[in-house]
């Protein structure tokens, strides 16, 4: 359930709900009316939808609303697939009702319609209602409009409906077709600019996951491995190899093409492993008991067992891919933003394949995506097939510093959520490509 959060600053009626629809959504839709506390003020069906444009359902009878009051005006999209404008920072077309750009977008997760009290900053899902400033009572006809004709019924009251609370998109996001914005009783709609979607949720069918789960039989030293005690080590030797080592403290990378293989990482200082150049690819090891297992650019780690971590699982910069790897038993210091996978600046190239990520309720989150230190970057950030859980939400993928950076191609796919998240599955405020994602209960998960 996607929606729209405004505030009358005239008192009057709500006679319809809105939204602007995809030309490859095919699904059913419902709409609502909220009041800003969640009470269900009005339910609608959309009949006789057209292929594509403004849908629009008139409600069997007005709904009152206060100026100065806030409501939810929102749609289910039961495939996933919505409009979606980012960085928003239009206005509302219509002076009787205000639309803040920062605040306005709202959604939900989850089956039917739902309120929506998920706040997603500079966003704005394109959900609308049709209202008449002025108007008390009922009309003896609910006014009947389209897109492309005038309106055919007139109700009893005398205030003519305003534009819609949509607020305006910037100018350099045009639809295609353009719909209209505007109902009124008298006069043809006025036409306004409604932006094309800039990303989408596709829902396929259930696929079986095609890797084993990571965990305590596929991750980590091989059996039978005889390790040799060692300390920690800055490397700076081009193409080193370290194999089958018990080192106690950080291992420091400044060089390109290191290897550790078959070896456990252990230690209580900030890093495990800490790439400040050149690059690393670690195989078949454990690492445990520092603040943060992993930070830097330039790494691949693969079947890797990390936990018993204070602060973060791994710290992820550029040029990283973690693999069909076990992050697992975090152990936050008091006060700590804890996450399984923590990316804060604007990267390129990230990987997060096939890994099993639970962190625990004491965490913040499995994966944690947002770019609050920045730059913006153009990624792509790619997790597919991996099994989350644990945290306030198993999934963070966010815009930075409030809306100021942003991380684009970003794709969600194919992953598996458990039921330990203490607030549900995804947070989501950024577009993103999401397909295949799942929770505990087999329900398709969307942003």
């Amino acid at each position: 359930t996607v929606g729209t959060r405004f505030t009358p600053r005239t008192s009057g009626a709500v006679v319809g709900v809105r939204f602007w629809k995809q030309a490859d959504d095919e699904a059913e839709h419902d709409g609502a009316l909220w009041s800003q506390d969640g009470t269900l003020l009005a339910l609608v069906s959309f009949d006789d939808e057209t292929p594509t444009g403004w849908q629009t359902a008139d409600l069997d009878r007005p709904v009152e609303v206060t100026a100065g009051a806030t409501y939810v005006v929102a749609y289910t999209s039961p495939d996933g697939r919505y409009s979606t404008t980012s960085d928003f920072q239009g206005q509302s077309v219509s002076p009787e009702l205000q639309v803040d750009d920062d605040t306005a977008a709202v959604s939900v997760s989850g089956t039917g319609i739902r309120f929506p009290s998920r706040g997603e900053h500079h966003r704005q899902y394109w959900v609308d209602v049709v209202f008449c400033p002025g108007a008390s009572g009922s009309p003896t006809s609910i006014p009947s409009w389209s897109a492309t004709s005038t309106p055919t019924a007139t109700p009893t009251w005398a205030p003519t409906p305003t534009a819609s609370a949509t607020a305006e998109p910037t100018p350099t996001v045009t639809p295609t077709p353009t719909p209209t914005t505007s109902s009124t009783t008298s006069t043809a709609p006025k036409s306004t600019a409604t932006p094309k979607p800039t990303s989408t949720t596709t829902a396929p069918a259930v696929p079986a996951p095609t890797t084993p789960k990571p965990g305590s039989s596929n991750t980590g030293v091989p059996a039978g491995v005889q390790l040799t005690a060692s300390g920690g080590t800055t490397v700076t030797t081009a193409n080193a190899v370290l194999d089958s080592l018990d080192i106690s403290g950080t291992v420091v990378i400044d060089a390109p093409g290191v290897t550790i293989r078959n070896s456990r990482i252990q230690g209580d200082g900030v890093y495990g492993v800490q790439v400040v150049s050149g690059s690393v690819t670690i195989t078949d090891s454990e690492i445990a008991g520092f603040e943060n297992a992993i930070t830097g650019s330039g790494w691949t780690a693969r079947r890797v067992n990390i936990h018993s971590v204070t602060g973060d699982g791994v710290k992820v910069g550029s040029d990283v891919t973690l693999d069909a790897s076990w992050i697992h038993d975090l152990d936050p210091a008091p006060g700590a933003h804890a996450d399984g996978v923590q990316m804060q600046g604007g990267v390129t190239n990230l990987v997060l394949t096939g890994n099993t990520i639970d962190v625990g309720s004491d965490a913040n989150s499995a994966i944690f995506l947002a770019p609050d230190l920045g730059p913006s970057s153009a990624g792509p950030v790619t997790v597919n097939g991996n099994w989350l859980d644990g945290g306030g939400y198993a999934l963070f993928c966010v815009d930075g510093a409030s809306g100021r950076y942003f991380v684009d191609h970003i794709s969600i796919t194919n992953n598996r959520f458990g039921s330990e998240s203490r607030y549900g599955p995804v947070r989501i405020n950024v577009p993103v490509t999401m397909s295949g994602n799942f929770d505990a209960s087999g329900t398709l998960v969307q942003g």
